[in-house]
Protein backbone atom coordinates (compact mmCIF):
# COMPACT_ATOMS: atom_id res chain seq x y z
CA UNK A 1 0.00 0.00 0.00
CA UNK A 2 2.89 2.35 0.74
CA UNK A 3 4.10 2.00 -2.84
CA UNK A 4 0.64 2.84 -4.10
CA UNK A 5 0.60 6.07 -2.09
CA UNK A 6 4.01 7.06 -3.47
CA UNK A 7 2.86 6.44 -7.02
CA UNK A 8 -0.35 8.40 -6.45
CA UNK A 9 1.63 11.38 -5.15
CA UNK A 10 3.82 11.19 -8.26
CA UNK A 11 0.70 11.43 -10.39
CA UNK A 12 -0.16 14.69 -8.64
CA UNK A 13 3.33 16.13 -9.08
CA UNK A 14 4.05 15.05 -12.64
CA UNK A 15 1.83 17.60 -14.44
CA UNK A 16 3.43 20.44 -12.47
CA UNK A 17 7.00 19.17 -12.95
CA UNK A 18 6.54 19.05 -16.73
CA UNK A 19 5.93 22.79 -17.06
CA UNK A 20 8.38 24.31 -19.55
CA UNK A 21 10.59 27.31 -19.02
CA UNK A 22 9.07 30.75 -19.49
CA UNK A 23 9.37 31.91 -23.10
CA UNK A 24 9.38 35.57 -22.06
CA UNK A 25 12.74 37.11 -21.18
CA UNK A 26 12.67 39.30 -18.07
CA UNK A 27 8.91 39.22 -17.76
CA UNK A 28 9.09 40.74 -14.26
CA UNK A 29 11.27 43.63 -15.52
CA UNK A 30 13.68 43.05 -12.64
CA UNK A 31 16.73 43.89 -14.73
CA UNK A 32 15.21 45.51 -17.78
CA UNK A 33 17.54 47.28 -20.18
CA UNK A 34 15.43 47.80 -23.28
CA UNK A 35 16.70 48.44 -26.76
CA UNK A 36 16.28 52.18 -27.12
CA UNK A 37 15.14 54.01 -30.26
CA UNK A 38 14.29 50.73 -31.94
CA UNK A 39 11.61 51.10 -34.58
CA UNK A 40 10.89 47.39 -34.81
CA UNK A 41 11.59 44.05 -33.21
CA UNK A 42 14.23 42.91 -35.68
CA UNK A 43 15.80 39.54 -36.38
CA UNK A 44 18.97 40.84 -34.71
CA UNK A 45 17.00 41.50 -31.53
CA UNK A 46 15.94 37.88 -31.13
CA UNK A 47 16.31 36.65 -27.52
CA UNK A 48 17.49 40.08 -26.38
CA UNK A 49 14.49 40.87 -24.23
CA UNK A 50 12.25 43.91 -24.49
CA UNK A 51 12.45 46.41 -27.32
CA UNK A 52 10.81 49.79 -26.91
CA UNK A 53 10.89 53.01 -28.89
CA UNK A 54 12.77 55.84 -27.23
CA UNK A 55 12.78 54.61 -23.64
CA UNK A 56 11.95 56.31 -21.33
CA UNK A 57 9.74 58.35 -23.68
CA UNK A 58 7.46 55.39 -24.43
CA UNK A 59 7.79 52.86 -21.60
CA UNK A 60 9.89 53.20 -18.46
CA UNK A 61 11.32 49.79 -17.56
CA UNK A 62 13.59 50.90 -14.73
CA UNK A 63 11.30 50.43 -11.71
CA UNK A 64 10.71 46.68 -11.73
CA UNK A 65 7.76 47.03 -14.10
CA UNK A 66 6.90 48.59 -17.46
CA UNK A 67 5.17 51.92 -17.00
CA UNK A 68 3.66 53.64 -20.01
CA UNK A 69 5.01 57.19 -20.03
CA UNK A 70 4.42 58.20 -23.64
CA UNK A 71 1.54 60.33 -24.79
CA UNK A 72 1.55 59.84 -28.54
CA UNK A 73 0.99 57.21 -31.21
CA UNK A 74 4.72 56.99 -31.96
CA UNK A 75 5.61 55.99 -28.40
CA UNK A 76 3.38 52.99 -27.83
CA UNK A 77 5.02 49.67 -28.65
CA UNK A 78 6.74 47.26 -26.26
CA UNK A 79 7.67 43.81 -27.50
CA UNK A 80 10.11 40.94 -27.79
CA UNK A 81 10.71 37.73 -29.72
CA UNK A 82 12.26 34.50 -28.43
CA UNK A 83 13.63 31.28 -29.94
CA UNK A 84 11.65 28.09 -29.48
CA UNK A 85 14.17 25.39 -28.57
CA UNK A 86 13.04 22.60 -26.22
CA UNK A 87 9.36 23.47 -25.81
CA UNK A 88 6.74 20.95 -26.92
CA UNK A 89 2.97 20.69 -26.98
CA UNK A 90 0.22 23.16 -27.76
CA UNK A 91 -1.24 24.02 -24.36
CA UNK A 92 0.40 27.39 -23.68
CA UNK A 93 -0.90 30.55 -22.05
CA UNK A 94 0.13 34.20 -22.13
CA UNK A 95 -0.42 35.99 -18.82
CA UNK A 96 0.34 39.49 -17.53
CA UNK A 97 -0.58 41.94 -14.79
CA UNK A 98 -2.04 45.29 -15.79
CA UNK A 99 -2.64 48.32 -13.56
CA UNK A 100 -4.22 51.11 -15.60
CA UNK A 101 -4.97 54.70 -14.75
CA UNK A 102 -8.26 56.56 -15.09
CA UNK A 103 -8.94 57.49 -18.69
CA UNK A 104 -6.76 54.71 -20.14
CA UNK A 105 -8.02 51.34 -18.93
CA UNK A 106 -7.20 49.29 -22.04
CA UNK A 107 -4.01 47.39 -22.83
CA UNK A 108 -3.72 46.10 -26.39
CA UNK A 109 -1.62 43.06 -27.22
CA UNK A 110 -0.91 40.49 -29.90
CA UNK A 111 1.07 37.22 -30.01
CA UNK A 112 2.56 35.45 -33.03
CA UNK A 113 4.81 32.49 -33.88
CA UNK A 114 7.04 32.18 -36.93
CA UNK A 115 8.36 29.44 -39.17
CA UNK A 116 11.54 30.83 -40.69
CA UNK A 117 12.10 30.53 -44.42
CA UNK A 118 15.35 30.29 -46.38
CA UNK A 119 17.79 33.02 -47.42
CA UNK A 120 16.21 35.69 -45.24
CA UNK A 121 16.62 39.32 -46.16
CA UNK A 122 18.83 41.59 -44.07
CA UNK A 123 15.80 43.36 -42.65
CA UNK A 124 13.84 40.63 -40.89
CA UNK A 125 11.10 42.32 -38.93
CA UNK A 126 9.00 40.23 -36.60
CA UNK A 127 6.66 43.12 -35.80
CA UNK A 128 6.34 46.09 -38.11
CA UNK A 129 5.97 49.42 -36.37
CA UNK A 130 7.01 48.71 -32.80
CA UNK A 131 7.17 52.47 -32.34
CA UNK A 132 3.55 53.13 -33.24
CA UNK A 133 0.13 51.55 -32.96
CA UNK A 134 0.35 48.65 -35.39
CA UNK A 135 -0.10 44.94 -34.93
CA UNK A 136 1.36 43.87 -38.26
CA UNK A 137 3.50 40.72 -38.29
CA UNK A 138 5.74 39.72 -41.18
CA UNK A 139 7.02 36.63 -42.90
CA UNK A 140 10.67 35.86 -42.19
CA UNK A 141 12.63 34.66 -45.22
CA UNK A 142 11.52 33.13 -48.50
CA UNK A 143 9.01 30.40 -47.85
CA UNK A 144 8.47 31.46 -44.26
CA UNK A 145 5.11 31.86 -42.58
CA UNK A 146 3.63 33.03 -39.32
CA UNK A 147 0.67 32.04 -37.22
CA UNK A 148 -1.52 34.45 -35.32
CA UNK A 149 -1.67 32.88 -31.86
CA UNK A 150 -4.68 35.00 -31.00
CA UNK A 151 -6.96 33.15 -33.43
CA UNK A 152 -4.84 30.34 -34.93
CA UNK A 153 -4.82 31.73 -38.48
CA UNK A 154 -1.72 31.11 -40.62
CA UNK A 155 -0.20 33.64 -43.01
CA UNK A 156 2.41 33.57 -45.77
CA UNK A 157 2.35 37.33 -46.35
CA UNK A 158 2.68 40.39 -44.15
CA UNK A 159 -0.61 41.11 -42.40
CA UNK A 160 -2.12 42.49 -39.23
CA UNK A 161 -2.46 40.09 -36.34
CA UNK A 162 -5.68 39.99 -34.36
CA UNK A 163 -5.98 42.76 -31.81
CA UNK A 164 -6.64 41.69 -28.22
CA UNK A 165 -7.71 44.26 -25.66
CA UNK A 166 -7.61 43.78 -21.90
CA UNK A 167 -9.63 46.27 -19.86
CA UNK A 168 -8.57 46.79 -16.27
CA UNK A 169 -9.77 48.81 -13.29
CA UNK A 170 -8.02 52.10 -12.58
CA UNK A 171 -5.46 51.72 -9.83
CA UNK A 172 -5.98 47.96 -9.44
CA UNK A 173 -3.57 45.26 -10.62
CA UNK A 174 -5.49 42.48 -12.39
CA UNK A 175 -4.26 39.49 -14.37
CA UNK A 176 -5.06 38.97 -18.02
CA UNK A 177 -4.64 35.61 -19.74
CA UNK A 178 -4.84 34.29 -23.28
CA UNK A 179 -4.83 30.62 -24.31
CA UNK A 180 -2.50 30.52 -27.34
CA UNK A 181 -3.92 28.99 -30.51
CA UNK A 182 -1.30 27.31 -32.69
CA UNK A 183 -3.76 26.62 -35.47
CA UNK A 184 -3.56 22.84 -35.30
CA UNK A 185 0.22 22.83 -34.93
CA UNK A 186 2.30 22.49 -31.77
CA UNK A 187 4.85 24.94 -30.45
CA UNK A 188 7.76 22.76 -31.64
CA UNK A 189 6.59 23.30 -35.23
CA UNK A 190 7.70 26.94 -34.97
CA UNK A 191 11.08 28.64 -34.69
CA UNK A 192 10.20 31.86 -32.86
CA UNK A 193 7.45 33.34 -30.72
CA UNK A 194 6.82 37.00 -29.95
CA UNK A 195 4.51 39.25 -27.97
CA UNK A 196 3.76 42.94 -28.31
CA UNK A 197 1.89 45.39 -26.05
CA UNK A 198 0.76 48.94 -26.58
CA UNK A 199 -1.45 51.41 -24.78
CA UNK A 200 -5.13 51.39 -25.57
CA UNK A 201 -5.13 55.17 -25.24
CA UNK A 202 -1.76 56.61 -26.19
CA UNK A 203 -2.75 60.08 -25.00
CA UNK A 204 -2.83 59.12 -21.30
CA UNK A 205 0.30 57.99 -19.45
CA UNK A 206 0.60 55.95 -16.27
CA UNK A 207 -0.51 52.35 -16.89
CA UNK A 208 1.79 49.65 -15.48
CA UNK A 209 2.51 46.24 -17.02
CA UNK A 210 4.24 43.46 -15.08
CA UNK A 211 4.76 39.69 -14.72
CA UNK A 212 4.51 38.83 -18.41
CA UNK A 213 4.85 35.10 -19.04
CA UNK A 214 4.30 32.50 -21.76
CA UNK A 215 4.27 29.05 -20.18
CA UNK A 216 2.49 25.74 -20.47
CA UNK A 217 -0.98 25.82 -18.97
CA UNK A 218 -1.09 24.16 -15.54
CA UNK A 219 -4.20 22.06 -14.72
CA UNK A 220 -6.47 23.41 -12.01
CA UNK A 221 -6.04 21.77 -8.55
CA UNK A 222 -9.38 20.03 -9.00
CA UNK A 223 -8.19 18.55 -12.29
CA UNK A 224 -4.97 17.37 -10.67
CA UNK A 225 -7.01 15.69 -7.95
CA UNK A 226 -9.10 13.83 -10.52
CA UNK A 227 -5.95 12.67 -12.31
CA UNK A 228 -4.36 11.53 -9.07
CA UNK A 229 -7.38 9.65 -7.75
CA UNK A 230 -8.05 8.00 -11.10
CA UNK A 231 -4.44 6.87 -11.22
CA UNK A 232 -4.64 5.57 -7.66
CA UNK A 233 -7.83 3.68 -8.48
CA UNK A 234 -6.21 2.00 -11.47
CA UNK A 235 -3.20 1.01 -9.38
CA UNK A 236 -5.37 -0.49 -6.64
CA UNK A 237 -7.42 -2.37 -9.23
CA UNK A 238 -4.27 -3.83 -10.77
CA UNK A 239 -2.96 -4.82 -7.35
CA UNK A 240 -6.14 -6.75 -6.61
Amino acid sequence: MKNLVVLAVALFVLPVASVSADLVTNGDFASATPGGNDNHVLFDDLDNGWMVKGNPAGWDLTGGSAEYTGTGANKSGLGQASSITIETGSDYTLSFDWTPVAGALDLNYTVAAWKAGTAPAADNRFFTGLNFISQQSRVIGTGGSWTDLNDGSSHTTNANAALNTYTGTAGVATTGTLALNFGGDSIEDFDYIGVKFWSGDATVAGGVLNNVAIVTAVPEPSSLAVIGFCGLGLLIRRRK
